[in-house]
């Protein structure tokens, strides 16, 4: 005999439904003496997937809850199909089957979900990554080092840590939350960590680093000594705070490692952080390419970028350059400019150029000038006070400087008495290169 059963989605579902439908009425219709023959279980002679290429047979088996040799029922494979489904790790789960005599061989059909996030273990200090990796694969079939947006496998993921966690003595409770980069960012990773343990970080080491000292490197990230380890924590510390450190000095491939944490000897849970960091080459300055320049020469931008032949590469110099010659730009109305520049680094020279490609966009002139919520006498009297002439070339900068200069001294009693805003809004007429500015209160 033999029969086909699939899982979602629905209209596949409902096709091989009505297939196993007929194939059971046709067995219930056959002779009395031969549907007594039938078993109600069968030895489990064979069992395949069909699909398989992030997971192994091996893993599907163990997911599924099925080895050859078991005794099975016909239930028991939906059963299996259905917990396979409940994963998470496949869109879909098919399965068929054959018998013969007292023997059954299954195939199921998958296809693995390309909905995967990575898997990061936060705070259990008191495991190793390797430590980790070897738990999770075994008590959690399906785990791979990375998990599905959705299904079982995270709850699975986090009662096998809950359960290794309670079983060293450790009263914490594992959780797990979406991560992303920034708000309004997709989420990239699933974040496991044990709350309701105390586990005040101690000491910082910095293995690898020479050109700054551990004293320089632990004073940039304050914010770590005292307060409970985070991963997630130290690594937004070393990118926000001691990776600009090392730009500031030239160190433009500077990297930090995943930090190592551990528990300080003779303590349960107070934590010594290990990041390791690969510093690279030191790099000077060589020089700036640019191209699509019309406004300005080239020797114009040069000057206006302010970076000498042979001095540091300064990151932080280096943006600065870009940030002056942006608002050069915005002052000639060119205020939609964009500034696009690929870094080179030379490591046997140990130079660091930019080619800077530029789209200058419209050069825009002034249109109308508009006032919004202000008194008409205080509108009057700014108007005459606003500079740039209908039709003169429009100053990207002008406006910030009005309204802290001009509009915000005439209305800081209002804004405090009443918490309301001052705006300004540029609207571009980009056909007719000319900008209108409304400036408001509410």
């Amino acid at each position: 005999m033999n029969c086909v059963n699939r899982l979602p989605p629905g209209s596949a579902c409902a096709r091989f439904a009505r297939y196993f439908l007929v194939v059971t009425a046709i067995c219930a219709s056959a002779p009395a003496a031969v549907s007594a023959a039938q078993p109600d279980s069968f030895r489990l002679a064979k069992l395949s997937f069909v699909g398989l290429s992030r997971y192994t047979d091996a893993q599907a088996s163990a997911a599924a809850g099925l080895h050859v040799g078991d005794q099975v029922t016909t239930a028991l494979l939906k059963t299996a199909a259905d917990s396979l489904a409940a994963s998470g790790a496949f869109d879909s789960v098919a399965y068929r089957y054959s018998t013969q005599g007292g023997d059954l061989d299954a195939e199921f059909e998958v296809t693995e979900t390309k909905s995967m996030l990575a898997c990061r273990f936060d705070n259990f200090i008191w495991f190793s990554p390797e430590q980790l990796d070897q738990t999770l694969r075994l008590r959690v079939p399906l785990y791979a080092g990375v998990v599905p947006a959705r299904g079982a496998l995270p709850k699975q993921i986090s009662d096998a840590l809950q359960t290794l966690v309670t079983d060293n003595g450790i009263h914490g409770s594992v959780e797990y939350v979406a991560y992303s980069k920034s708000i309004g960012a997709p989420v990239s990773a699933l974040i496991f960590r044990v709350s309701g343990v105390a586990m005040p970080v101690r000491t910082l080491t910095f293995p690898g680093a020479s050109a700054l000292s551990e004293k320089e490197l632990a004073a940039a990230a304050p914010d770590l000594i005292g307060h409970d380890f985070s991963a997630n924590d130290v690594e937004d510390a070393s990118s926000a705070g001691l990776l600009p450190l090392y730009h500031r000095h030239g160190y433009l491939q500077a990297r930090f490692d995943h930090p190592r944490a551990s528990v300080i000897a003779g303590t349960s849970s107070d934590v010594t952080i290990a990041i390791p960091v690969t510093e690279g080459p030191q790099f000077s300055w060589s020089k700036a390419d640019w191209t699509g320049n019309h406004a300005f020469s080239s020797d114009d931008l040069s000057k206006l970028f302010d970076m000498k032949p042979g001095e540091i590469a300064n990151l932080d110099k280096i943006d600065a350059g870009f940030k002056a010659i942006t608002k050069a730009y915005q002052g000639k109305g060119y205020i939609d400019a964009k500034i696009e520049p690929t870094e080179t680094l030379d490591g046997g020279s140990r130079q660091a150029s930019f080619q800077v490609a530029l789209d200058e966009g419209v050069q825009y002139h002034m249109g109308q000038l508009r006032f919004q919520g202000l008194p008409d006498k205080l509108a009057e009297e700014l108007a005459k006070k606003w500079s740039i002439k209908a039709g003169q070339v429009y100053d990207g900068n002008y406006g910030q400087e009005f309204l802290k200069k001009e509009v915000l001294p005439k209305l800081a009693e209002k804004v405090r008495a009443t918490g309301g805003r001052i705006s300004l809004r540029v609207t571009r007429d980009p056909a007719n290169a000319t900008v209108d500015v409304l400036i408001g209160f509410q």
